[in-house]
C-alpha cells in the first residue's frame, strides 16, 4: 500500500485586529461546514469571531463584549449544554471568571 500526500504552498489569509487577541479557537460558529475563528480581545473586553466566506477569506470581526476590565486571555469552544451549537468558553483574567457564550 502506497501513501502520497500532496502539499501546496499558499500565502497565509491575515486577518488584522488591534485589539489585542491572545489566543484561537476554530469551530464552525454558522453551520455552513466551513471553520470559523474566534478570538479572545483583551484591548477591547470582547470576543471577536471572523467567520469564513470560502478557502481564503474571513468576515469582519463581530464582536462580543465580555464585560468592563475582563480582559479575556483564553477561550474554549464545545457544545456546553448538548443543543447541537456550538458554544464558546472565554478566561477573563482581569475578572477572574469564566464567561459562557451559549449558542452564538
Amino acid at each position: 500500500t502506497t501513501c502520497a500526500f500532496i502539499l501546496k504552498s499558499e500565502a497565509p489569509s491575515l486577518i488584522i485586529s488591534d485589539s489585542h487577541p491572545h489566543s484561537i479557537a476554530v469551530a464552525d460558529f454558522n453551520n455552513d461546514n466551513l471553520p470559523d475563528i474566534v478570538v479572545p480581545n483583551s484591548g477591547t473586553n470582547s470576543l471577536g469571531i471572523f467567520l469564513r466566506l470560502d478557502n481564503t477569506t474571513f468576515k469582519d470581526q463581530i464582536t462580543y463584549s465580555t464585560g468592563s476590565g475582563s480582559l479575556p486571555y483564553a477561550v474554549g469552544v464545545a457544545d456546553f449544554n448538548h443543543d447541537q451549537q456550538i458554544d464558546i468558553a472565554v478566561a477573563n483574567y482581569g475578572a477572574n471568571n469564566i464567561g459562557i457564550f451559549l449558542g452564538i
